[in-house]
């Protein structure tokens, strides 16, 4: 079921499924083997004298700097798309520590500072302990922070408050690291030797209980791995507070548990987009169950509205006009359809005056007040045909909720035959007693001291008497005196006041409570005085259940409707935060090519330095030789030093050094970028506010972090023309511009052609729109799917490989979401072109646009 109608396999799910049932399990038994492991080479480090160079432990500081950066990066990115903080704050320890670490590297190289005289290596404890207590010191804060902050409401500000705040904390460390080295750092003749390493280690055992219980509440994969990194710097430290000297057993052991707490929180991050795409598609599997559910409330509730007899429509405040009407409704006024109805109100189906001589508009208005007051009220009411006839009708007028609005229900029945009935009665009592004996509701006649004159055989057997025998009997011979007593009030009141009443109440038969709804009314003789009354009632508990069946379907359909549009706003930001995981990696892999060939400039710089330094030891010895040597010994000394500069090239050094320094600068503003291009995709767009957007330089950032998932299958040819900005939510259209570039790439891969495809990216203005075409070579689309692609879980891709939401959402996102256009064309076998249309507009439409929206009812991703 899942892997047909939702686009993610059987196996995915229970992959996904079984990685967060066995990860307690697992990662307890890798807590407890680091700990075992630790534990068991400590006698092997106790003996060991072993000590490694500083160009070695430099290397391992560089390595492990660059890995704590991706995790700070990886952190980020999931604190921009979850808007949570804990992820801010732990990626900023991992940034603030990593980037340390890489200043504690570059001091371990002394042949970089040789020959500045200056001796850097005394500032590597300082500079090495600062950055795991500022580590230590954020990650307790951010699980702090996360049981006591909300939601994330201002990204982009939070983020440049929290990163000073966090920089503060690690440049005042790193600041006293400086001003405390060597030796004060080290006491080799105590045996804690390195107590502010031991001050560290408390700090992380601090952490290690916090850590224990998100994770015990969580049960997430990320918590699992940040509980190892920290138990993994918590080892390290410990056994770095034995380090008696520099480069030692302890002190290389504790570098190595560095390396692999970084490692731990990347793998982490991860593993952790696997399970947010596995959350996704079970929120899908129960938005299809609460479609299901709202459908089949849906058709009951229509079967009920559109199967009814008598006319009911909906009455809608302030202007009190009708809002829906069912076919009984159409037919009862004549009117074509119910788009011609909407239009109407209850005067506009009325006469102008009432038969008691009241406008019809201003008793309307009364009869609407008292229903709204009291709940419900029923009365007669003259309607009017559109084509002129007028008729009697009852009307029952009752309160409903509606979408979160109070409307009124209007239930119409046509009583022209039934008034016709009871003129006829007055007239002849021959064409009396045959209409009263035929007709299903029960009719009896009283005189004006409420003694029975006559009834109908229905009345008669419900009396179970004939009807020749209630002449002269009192609703005292059939009913208990407390029900006479008021049947008797009754008819008293409707002879006095000369009016017909019509009254509903509950009776208990035979143990289930019915509703009988009573007309009365003065019966008149030829000279119009009052001889006694007219009773004609009948059982209308079926209707009235049929109301509050109605009336219950309208409360479950708004009920069903507001839990749907919840679920809709969750599913599009999860299948954004869904993009940004699947991305993580490749953005990673663009980062990783500039930071590799830094590096290998960085090996080109130390080879030079050697060389240079080679001269200047030839340079020394000549040195030596003006005061103790002959001028033989001197020229002699000369004349190698001049043969091993021509040798080492020298000359090709000096100008090929500046290369590399522009080579490695170019490569770190490369980092930069790609940096910069993510965060600004990744924003989160507050609901209600739109900004300024430049379309082309959003597509740029978008391909910046799509690179990687295209630049295998296609390359990217941009024609960008100078457009207006527009207002829009950035985030948003950023996410449409990758669902269809992702997809072209995707569809281009899938013909596996020789080479790499192409996508055509242009820009321009049209009029009051600003439009972005983007048109692949791929297979293209049939035309029986291209009609369905913006249907929602509609997917042309094998099972597991798509959600089918992407371009859903997209339509949803450029249409009704910013007013704009989206359509695609394509050709079988020459490629596929979409095509996105967004109205320029200014801030001020757009914020009145806004207004306007949060009106109207949110309309289902799809057309």
């Amino acid at each position: 079921m899942v892997s047909q109608n939702m686009g993610i396999s059987k196996d995915t799910f229970n992959k996904a499924e079984g990685i967060g049932q066995t990860s307690v399990r697992r990662f307890l038994l890798l807590n407890i083997a680091i700990v075992l492991f630790f534990v068991a080479i400590g006698p092997w480090i106790f003996s060991s004298d072993w000590v490694s160079s500083s160009d070695f432990h430099s290397c391992i500081e560089i390595i492990s700097s660059f890995i704590a950066l991706t995790a700070g990066v990886a952190c980020l990115v999931f604190f921009f798309g979850l808007r949570n903080h804990f992820f801010l704050v732990i990626g900023l320890g991992f940034f603030i520590s990593g980037s340390g670490d890489l200043i504690h590297g570059i001091f371990a190289f002394k042949r970089i500072f040789a020959d500045t005289g200056v001796d850097f290596s005394r500032f590597i404890p300082g500079t090495y302990v600062a950055g795991r207590m500022t580590l230590a010191t954020l990650i307790i804060v951010a699980f702090l922070i996360e049981w006591i902050a909300k939601e994330s409401k201002n990204a982009k500000r939070e983020a440049i408050i929290y990163s000073s705040l966090a920089l503060m904390v690690g440049g005042g460390l790193t600041a006293l690291a400086f001003k405390i080295h060597l030796p004060q750092f080290i006491y080799p003749d105590r045996l804690i030797s390195r107590p502010v390493d031991f001050v560290s280690a408390i700090l992380f055992l601090i952490a290690l209980p916090l850590a224990w219980r998100r994770f015990a509440a969580k049960k997430d994969i990320f918590s699992s791995m940040l509980l190892s990194s920290i138990l993994f710097n918590l080892c390290g430290q410990v056994y770095m507070s034995f380090s008696k000297q520099l480069f030692d057993a302890f002190f290389d052991l504790a570098h190595y548990a560095n390396v692999f707490s970084y490692i731990m929180p990347v793998l982490g991050i991860s593993l952790q987009g696997l399970e947010e795409m596995t959350k996704t598609g079970r929120e899908l599997a129960n938005r299809k169950k609460m479609e299901e559910a709202l459908r089949e409330s849906e058709e009951k509730y229509r079967t009920l509205y559109e199967s009814s007899r008598d006319a009911i429509m909906m009455i809608a405040p302030p202007m009190w006009k009708f809002v829906a009407g069912n076919q009984a409704t159409l037919e009862l006024f004549g009117v074509r359809n119910e788009e011609e109805f909407i239009t109407k109100g209850p005067w506009d189906v009325s006469p102008e005056y009432q038969p008691d001589g009241q406008l019809s508009a201003e008793k309307a208005k009364d009869m609407i007040e008292k229903a709204m007051k009291e709940g419900s009220n029923f009365f007669e009411w003259q309607h009017k045909k559109l084509d002129g006839k007028e008729f009697p009708a009852t009307v029952l007028l009752t309160r409903v909720d509606w979408e979160g609005r109070e409307l009124l229900q209007a239930t119409v029945r046509d009583i022209t035959e039934y008034k016709q009935a009871l003129e006829l009665l007055l007239k002849s009592e021959t064409k009396y007693r045959t209409l009263i004996e035929n007709i299903p509701q029960k009719v009896f006649v009283k005189d004006r001291n409420s003694v029975y004159v006559s009834c109908n055989e229905s009345y008669a057997e419900a009396l179970k008497i004939k009807s020749s025998d209630i002449a002269g009997k009192t609703d005292y011979d059939f009913f208990p005196k407390e029900l006479a007593d008021k049947y008797r009030a009754d008819d008293k009141r409707i002879i006095e006041s000369k009016i017909t009443d019509s009254i509903e109440e509950k009776y208990n038969h035979h143990g289930e409570e019915i509703i009988i709804n009573t007309v009365k009314t003065p019966v008149k003789d030829e000279q119009g005085n009052i001889t006694g009354l007219l009773g004609i009632f009948w059982d209308i508990t079926e209707r009235k259940r049929a109301e509050e069946a109605t009336k219950t379907a309208y409360e479950q359909l708004e009920k069903a409707h507001s839990e749907l549009k919840e679920m809709q706003s969750q599913l599009v930001q999860n299948e954004k935060l869904a993009s940004i995981g699947q991305l993580a990696a490749g953005v990673a892999h663009e980062m990783n090519t500039p930071v590799g060939f830094v590096a290998s400039n960085f090996r080109t710089l130390e080879n030079y330095v050697n060389k240079f330094l080679e001269l200047l030891d030839g340079y020394k010895e000549v040195a030596e030789l003006v005061d103790t040597g002959t001028k033989e010994q001197r020229l002699a000394k000369l004349q190698e030093i001049t043969e091993k500069h021509d040798e080492m090239k020298m000359d090709f050094i000096l100008e090929d050094i500046q290369g590399l320094f522009d080579d490695s600068k170019e490569g770190l503003d490369r980092v930069t970028n790609i940096v910069q291009n993510l965060r600004d995709f990744s924003r989160i767009d507050q609901l209600g506010s739109r900004d300024e957007y430049n379309i082309n330089k959003g597509i740029e950032a978008t391909l910046v972090v799509a690179k990687n998932e295209i630049k295998y299958d296609a390359d990217i040819k941009t024609d960008f023309s100078e457009v207006p900005p527009i207002f829009c939510h950035s985030g948003q259209i950023n996410q449409v511009f990758l669902n269809i570039l992702v997809n072209a790439a995707q569809a281009i891969k899938a013909q596996e052609r020789d080479g790499n495809g192409a996508i055509t990216i242009r820009t321009y203005t049209s009029e009051d729109k600003v439009i972005c075409e983007i048109a692949d070579d791929g297979p293209g689309i049939p035309p029986d799917k291209l009609s369905k692609i913006f249907d929602p879980f509609f997917t042309t891709k094998p099972a597991g490989k798509g959600t089918g939401l992407g371009l859903s959402v997209s339509y949803d996102i450029v249409v009704n979401k910013h007013n704009g256009e989206l359509f695609a064309e394509s050709t079988v076998g020459k490629g596929t072109k979409f095509t996105i249309k967004l109205p320029i507009g200014t801030k001020e439409n757009d914020e009145q646009e806004i207004m306007s929206d949060e009106k109207e009812n949110s309309v289902i991703c799809g057309r």
